[in-house]
């Protein structure tokens, strides 16, 4: 089995700078941003811009750097529309739903606000007339802060991708079967042991699906599965899997740190109770040849005595 680590690089996006892409036809807008914004830090780190003079020079650049946090794009360059397939590039096309994407425009006749927000995924929207020097560093400290947010979660999730790929190895090696339902009767965790032991031939990944639907020979256990939902107590049981003559031991338990959730073990013990009955069995026959060695040496005994006398009477 792979090793697995749980030592998670805290900076695992850090980057000597935050990258910012300024995507318009005039040379006077690059010159004024990045002057406007010069001595800018945001977390301690320095703001580096990228320039782009066309909508098809942005979605160049946007494929040769991916960590780009933030853009502040202008809707209309070489086309009216250069700013809005600048946008579907970068997300439809790269899946780059993290980069925070700001609307410059000086002809906002030519994209209205309300329009643009309700039918593209942007974050913000501004007229180059409104964007004095204070506004522009609120609008981008904003977008490089939602950024920021934005991949610390990812970071979080992956982490927990991470934690529950481990779990889920640690109960796929262990010899039972587990089974984990919530008060949906949906399938929340499962193992192929439990597949396996009930004998149940299923082709795709059950997580999710309803476990009556999914693997009916759990329907003969609702009684079992809602007392646990209820009562929050353990039971037991034996039973023989349908077809396969197999010996099943399921055990039910509430997951009580988890809300309504129920676990359910299983465990194959057909070999287990064959050995049981083949054991016995041994003991039985050892015991049967214990009497019967007494009844020889008795009988031998009873023989014996019997020889003597004989030997007696012949000598007289």
């Amino acid at each position: 089995m792979e090793k697995m680590s749980f030592e998670f690089e805290e900076n695992e996006y850090e980057t000597n700078s935050w990258k910012i892409l300024i995507a318009d036809d005039e040379l006077e807008v690059h010159t004024i941003t990045a002057l406007v914004l010069n001595n800018v830090k945001f977390l301690g780190k320095p703001l580096e811009f990228i320039s782009a003079y066309s909508g098809a020079e942005a979605c160049e650049v946007m494929k040769k750097n991916p960590d780009i946090a933030l853009v502040l794009l202008d809707v209309v360059m070489e086309t009216n529309t250069s700013g809005i397939e600048v946008v579907r590039f970068i997300r439809e096309e790269l899946k780059n739903l993290s980069v925070r994407i700001v609307f410059r425009t000086g002809m906002p006749g030519h994209a209205p606000e309300r329009e643009v927000i309700d039918l593209y995924d942007i974050n913000d929207y501004k007229e180059k007339t409104e964007l004095t020097a204070q506004k522009l560093y609120t609008t981008v400290i904003a977008g490089l802060r939602n950024y920021r947010d934005l991949l610390i979660a990812e970071q979080s999730k992956q982490k927990t991708e991470k934690i529950m790929l481990y779990f889920r190895r640690v109960i796929d090696s262990m010899l039972s079967g587990v089974i984990v339902i919530n008060s949906n009767y949906k399938i929340e965790l499962y193992t192929h042991k439990v597949l396996d032991s009930i004998s149940a031939d299923v082709e795709k990944d059950i997580t999710g699906a309803n476990i009556f639907e999914s693997l009916p020979f759990f329907v003969s256990y609702k009684k079992e599965i809602d007392t646990i939902l209820e009562k929050q107590c353990c039971l037991e049981r034996m039973t023989i899997s349908t077809g396969k003559n197999k010996i099943i031991n399921l055990i039910f338990c509430p997951l009580n740190e988890i809300d309504n959730r129920v676990a359910i073990r299983v465990d194959d013990v057909t070999l287990l109770i064959e050995k049981e009955r083949q054991l016995m069995h041994l003991q039985k026959l050892e015991t049967i040849g214990m009497l019967a060695a007494g009844i020889t040496h008795d009988f031998n005994n009873i023989l014996g005595g019997i020889s003597g006398t004989v030997s007696l009477l012949q000598l007289e």
